[in-house]
């Protein structure tokens, strides 16, 4: 038994049967109930410890009744083990709780640095028991950039981890399961291969310092400047008096600083009863100001209108010679007296900036370094110019430069400013190169004025450190030209680097020369392979990189060189944003974040079998399969929001599925508690796209044949329509990302009120829940009936391609070939029923965390055409090993009506893929007789039958408990995998 899963220690377990094991409640403190392990000792041994904490945890929450159980196939999961059953009594305090429904968690290595609104990153460990935090998230359609809020933080134990390198030389660590953003979309990175391009957002950022408390601006700081006492009660009841280096408000401040000090003025006027009147007036491009305005709005203060208008003026340069501008110019004019003072107060100096002087405002020098980064890159973002490439030579950029203006008596205080700006990039490792002052122009006052040009060293690192760390603010040009110029320069230097190292391994005649032939690039470097390290004309230009490479926002595409796993025994992490897209950028990788039906036939094996390629080859092109997905059902958001409330029956409605099937469908093909005004716009958006999508991972259709000898219930199997040498079609499948966003938006909210107003207290945070009647248990009970309407659509959509396929192979309508539905059952998800415990009969919400359920005869909950008999139950076993049909039996009542729901897993998917490989499995199942088609071999290798228990083995412990009795093994002929 796999013992030192992290602090738990092994539990001792009291034998009551052949099949069935007991831990004591006293094991863990809090426990309410013993946990009951339903499996062989062989089965038992199999299983990884954290099942049985998790299981153990599940024994603490309120209300449950009799056991925490684990099934035969039990394996870890998120909160509640995978197979784990938990029923609660609703009349005492009984709880609901996501994690023991349905929920996934993906994970990143803990020193993934994650990118904030505000230029700076943290490692996503540190995130833990933090409060307010802001985000960079793309939007998914627009590739634009946007900003989401962390609303939870999730951990869990992993064993190995995907390290992923890109030619870029950008590199992260994820869980097998994270899906990162790619031209194909979201993926999941066991699914991602070398030679696939990934979204990267090239802007490193710096990395966060917890500000200070320090007072930067008081009341009297203000009065100094104006003696207004409105002025005082305005930026006091917003928040801004007194300001202080730790204040929310402080970042949005530093660029506003840096920006209007670089790109715009502030200035006073006396009017009407000589009532002193302060603007301030910026300009730049309409998205620019834009962002402008919503910072000031987020500062509490009103919008303003962005004003265009035409401008003609004329400027008088030394020699006499005259220039007439005219054009357009865009400007904010924010007509807030409040506003002006503290930027004023701040250090944005007042007046013409060309006839006064001003330096960096001193309090930035006692700032975190992110703070001076966002005052630097306001700076940035109206003076310093966009990365330019060099004509002269078309692999480099010109230096950048910042310009200042300044009277010709105030030529040293232009140079005492720029030597500020010079003593802040020092801090960020920025070389300079010099000041340059030209005579510039004679102003309106005909004073004769200069340019002073701060130009910056172009060299490659000097860029790279430049705009990956400072960049621009409020300037989208900018940013978007530095974001490329930052992938280019990257994967530039990489091929330099590359390119070196061959050069070294040549020279010291450690590989021949023939082994680079077949790198294009480096090929085509051969002649120069021994002078200076330049790159040649082999190469790419700036602007050819931006064709190919680049999207109109900061995204850029990177191609994946390497992908290893590598062994790992820690925690690993996740965010739940608020965003609809569900994304944000670790390491400058852009990431994001069920159920059984069994159809028969009249066919027999010896007429599927010849044509067994063309069915799945068919099935394959009909049933998108795979991580994200668009099904064949193009459906509008309001007609999404049908589907949620009707399930099945929707389905059928509208011509995918007959009348028939939704009488051998659970809960009639509806759950009728559903409600869709307690589904989130996020869950809307995730899934609308998604009817008629099989998944990924263990999800499947499946092509199966009932072998003469496998028949275990000769009476039942004729009785439901089973026959020797039948062809029937099992596919297993759920709601998809609309399930997973429901459970993330409900699993935040019961952390929010499940301690502070319910006094709930849990051992783990992935076990939140509130009371079943309380209105946020309710709200999730009616938003979970949704996702359970889903899957029933989802799959009679499934059924109905499944039907189309057979019936255009075999040349006969759907219902000439018998294609009638045996029954269709949810896997996690929970249900209100009635058991008797202790002599009482009582109402509870039965939790069945990848456990089926299985009602003995007579069950209200069975369809009529099985209340005689008992439901039908499918557990889908590996796609090597096959599958059972069972059906439920007495013995079931005492664990709630409740199996297993499969063979569950033994080993993680990323051990399965180092002991299989894909392309090899799929041959050596095409000599036994077994055809399948996937998205990927990796997900082959994952599903491999030695990565499963032994099905048979689950099932005889099943039979053997007396909670569910097996109908007829299926053996697998052809597979289509997600």
């Amino acid at each position: 038994m796999p013992f030192g899963y992290g602090d738990f220690k092994k539990p001792e377990f009291k034998k009551i049967s052949e099949v069935e094991w007991i831990i004591d409640k006293n094991f863990k403190p809090g426990m309410k109930v013993p946990v009951k392990v339903v499996a062989s000792r062989k089965l038992v041994d199999q299983m990884d410890l954290q099942v049985y904490d998790q299981a153990t945890n599940v024994a603490t929450l309120p209300g449950i009744q009799k056991f925490s159980y684990v099934m035969p196939d039990g394996h870890s999961g998120y909160g509640f083990p995978i197979g784990g059953v938990a029923a609660t009594d609703i009349n005492e305090g009984g709880i609901i709780s996501p994690g023991g429904i349905g929920f996934d968690v993906n994970c990143l290595h803990p020193e993934s640095k994650i990118l904030s609104k505000y230029g700076y990153f943290k490692k996503i460990k540190d995130f833990e028991n933090k409060s307010k935090e802001f985000l960079v998230t793309f939007n998914l359609k627009s590739k634009k950039k946007e900003t989401s809020e962390p609303i939870l933080l999730l951990k869990r134990k992993e064993k190995e981890i995907l390290k992923i390198k890109t030619k870029g030389g950008k590199e992260i660590k994820v869980g097998k399961d994270h899906p990162i953003l790619t031209t194909s979309g979201m993926i999941e990175a066991k699914d991602l291969k070398e030679n696939d391009y990934i979204a990267i957002f090239p802007f490193e950022g710096i990395e966060y310092e917890e500000p200070r408390n320090d007072i930067i601006i008081n009341e009297a700081d203000v009065k100094r400047i104006c003696n207004s006492e409105k002025v005082v009660k305005e930026l006091k009841d917003r928040g801004l008096l007194p300001l202080r280096m730790n204040s929310w408000q402080l970042p949005i401040l530093a660029k506003l600083v840096g920006f209007v000090t670089g790109d715009g003025c502030i200035s006073s006027y006396k009017r009407y009863k000589n009532i002193e009147y302060w603007i301030t007036v910026v300009t730049g491009k309409k998205e620019d100001l834009e962002d402008v305005n919503r910072d000031i709005i987020t500062l509490g203060f009103k919008p303003w209108k962005i004003i265009s208008c035409k401008i003609r003026s004329k400027i008088r340069y030394r020699n006499e010679q005259i220039r007439e501008i005219v054009g357009i110019t865009t400007r904010l004019d924010i007509k807030s007296k409040s506003f002006a003072i503290l930027l004023n107060a701040l250090g944005v100096p007042k007046g013409e900036k060309s006839e006064i002087e001003f330096r960096v405002p001193k309090w930035l020098y006692k700032a975190p370094k992110w703070i001076k980064r966002l005052y630097l890159a306001g700076l940035f973002g109206a003076e310093l110019t966009k990365p330019i490439q060099d004509k002269k030579e078309p692999y480099r950029f010109k230096e950048p430069r910042l310009s200042l203006n300044k009277n010709e008596h105030l030529i040293k205080n232009g140079y005492d400013f720029l030597n500020d700006i010079i003593s802040f990039l020092n801090d960020f490792h920025i070389e300079i190169n010099k000041i340059y002052i030209y005579p510039s122009v004679i102003n309106r006052q005909k004073t004769k004025t200069v340019k002073l040009i701060l130009s910056i060293s172009s060299k490659d690192k000097n860029l790279i450190n430049l705009w990956s760390r400072i960049g621009f603010e409020y300037c989208k040009e900018r940013e978007i030209f530095s974001s490329h110029a930052l992938g280019y320069i990257s994967l530039k230097n990489e091929i330099l680097k590359e390119r070196d190292q061959i050069k070294k391994l040549m020279t010291e005649r450690l590989i021949p020369k023939i082994e680079i032939s077949d790198n294009k690039t480096l090929f085509l470097l051969e002649k120069r392979m021994f002078s200076k390290s330049r790159i040649t004309q082999s190469f790419l230009t700036f602007e050819e990189y931006r064709r190919s490479f680049c999207e109109s926002s900061e995204m850029i595409w990177d191609e994946i060189k390497t992908i290893n796993e590598e062994s790992y025994n820690d925690f690993v992490f996740d965010f739940t944003v608020d965003h609809e897209d569900h994304n944000f950028v670790a390491n400058n990788v852009i990431l994001s974040n069920c159920g059984m039906r069994l159809v028969l036939t009249n066919l027999t094996h010896d007429q599927v079998k010849p044509r067994i390629k063309t069915i799945v080859d068919k099935l394959f092109q009909k049933i998108p399969a795979g991580v994200g997905g668009s099904g064949f059902v193009k459906l509008t958001k309001d007609e999404f929001r049908k589907v949620l409330m009707e399930g099945g029956h929707w389905a059928v409605n509208n011509d995918y599925g007959w009348k028939e099937d939704l009488k051998k469908t659970e809960l009639n093909g509806r759950a009728d508690w559903a409600d869709v005004s307690k589904v989130s716009s996020r869950a809307i958006e995730r899934g609308y796209s998604q009817i008629g999508t099989l998944g990924s991972g263990n999800h499947y259709c499946e092509i199966q044949w009932v072998k003469p000898e496998n028949i275990k219930d000769e009476r039942l199997a004729k009785k439901w329509g089973i026959f020797p040498n039948q062809i029937v079609i099992m596919f297993h499948t759920g709601s998809r990302g609309e399930g997973h966003q429901i459970a993330t938006d409900y699993l935040t909210l019961f952390l929010q009120v499940m301690e502070r107003k319910y006094g709930i207290k849990i051992l783990d945070r992935e076990l939140a829940c509130a009371p079943f009647n309380s209105p946020e248990g309710q709200d999730y009970w009616k938003a979970m009936g949704c996702a359970v309407n889903f899957s029933f659509a989802n799959r009679q959509t499934i059924l109905q391609r499944v039907r189309e396929v057979f019936s255009e192979v075999f040349k006969k309508d759907a219902e000439s070939l018998g294609m009638q539905m045996v029954f269709d059952i949810a896997h996690n998800r929970a249900t209100l029923e009635k058991h008797k415990i202790d002599g009482q009969m009582k109402e509870v919400l039965v939790h069945r965390k990848g456990a089926t359920a299985a009602y003995y005869s007579g069950r209200e909950e069975i369809p009529k055409a099985y209340k005689e008999d008992g439901s039908p139950v499918i557990i889908g076993g590996s796609m090597e090993t096959g599958s059972y049909l069972l059906v439920g039996s007495e013995k079931s009542e005492q664990t709630f009506c409740s199996t297993a729901h499969g063979s569950g897993r033994t080993m993680s998917r990323s051990k399965a893929k180092r002991l299989w490989r894909g392309d090899v499995l799929l041959k050596d199942m095409e000599k036994k007789g077994i055809y399948v088609k996937s998205v990927s071999f990796a997900g082959v290798a994952e599903e491999a039958g030695g990565a499963y228990k032994d099905i048979d083995e689950v099932i005889e412990a099943t039979r053997l408990a007396g909670i569910s009795k097996p109908v007829v093994k299926l053996i697998p002929i052809g597979n289509l995998k997600g």
